[in-house]
């Protein structure tokens, strides 16, 4: 398994199809693993993140729609705000695998 790259999310990303965010390019970036979703959004008003060094960043249950992201980081956090690809990649490998 290789680490996730900025360059690999920014060209894998798709634009960010919620109404809340207004301004700004919003991209959204998923991954299912196993019973997990990552999801990567940023670069629009309301996101925590540039999209382009930082992003946000959610890990969800899909079996219960449950955020689980704290129990993957280090931070604890339902959902990683101004996340750096290092922390991406912990938690990237930090899921569990079937």
């Amino acid at each position: 398994m290789r680490p996730l790259t900025a360059e690999h999310i920014i060209k894998k990303s798709k634009p960010h199809p919620t109404a809340i965010v207004r301004e700004g390019d919003a991209r959204i970036y998923r991954e299912e693993i196993g019973d997990y979703i990552l999801s990567i959004v940023g670069g629009g008003t309301g996101l925590y993140g540039d999209f382009i060094n930082t992003f946000e960043v959610a890990l969800i249950d899909s079996t219960t729609g449950d955020f689980v992201t704290g129990a993957y980081s280090r931070r604890g956090d339902d959902v990683l705000g101004w996340a750096t690809i290092d922390e991406i990649n912990e938690l990237y490998y930090n899921v569990p695998r079937k």
